[in-house]
């Protein structure tokens, strides 16, 4: 992990994380925080509401990058397996609902289906989008594996990032990218036209 600016490889550092909803109808969510011991923890929350949250953690009571952020939280539903996107390994994990890995997604490189930093993903039914933000573009995949699709590449130009930060893909089936480094939001449909 990594905060301001100082990089964790080990375990041990004072790790705190809550969910705090942003309506005055929920409880503030502490996590639970688990010390894997070589610079990664798991963080558990369990939201008593849905609706628009704001995601906090500290390390050492200083906050980490790019925390906080706000984040949705949807009703409850049943979910088979959980995606984690894995920045250190450059793949995705995927766990059944007792936290045992079933497989990963991936490797590092940048060919297509491979990851620079995945960042954050985005699944929709059975397909999911990665943020594959050091090779500055969007992967489409099922979530079994299978590479569908890219967008973008490394620029300011249209339909261009660089390090993409997230991505949703709303009702229309649009992309809607942030882009980090220039502070900017891209919209794209799903031919890649912006």
């Amino acid at each position: 992990m990594i905060a301001k600016g100082k990089r964790y490889p080990y375990g041990g550092v004072q790790v705190k994380a809550e969910l705090k909803p942003k309506s005055h109808d929920g409880a503030v969510v502490p996590g639970e925080v688990k010390d894997i011991g070589d610079g990664t923890y798991t963080i558990t929350l369990t939201p008593q509401t849905a609706g628009p949250h704001q995601l906090l953690i500290t390390m050492d009571g200083q906050h980490v990058q790019k925390i906080p952020c706000d984040l949705d939280v949807l009703p409850s539903m049943t979910v088979e397996d959980i995606y984690v996107a894995c920045m250190n390994d450059h793949s995705i994990r995927v766990f059944d609902q007792a936290s045992q890995q079933k497989r990963t997604i991936g490797s590092g490189g940048y060919r297509d289906g491979q990851f620079h930093c995945p960042y954050i993903l985005f699944i929709k039914g059975d397909v999911m989008y990665v943020v594959d933000q050091d090779n500055h573009r969007i992967q489409k995949l099922t979530t079994g594996g299978q590479f569908l699709q890219k967008f973008g590449q490394q620029g300011s130009g249209q339909g261009q990032f660089n390090h993409p930060a997230s991505v949703i893909v709303d009702q229309r089936d649009r992309l809607i990218v942030s882009d980090e480094s220039k502070n900017r939001v891209i919209i794209l449909d799903q031919a890649g036209t912006y």
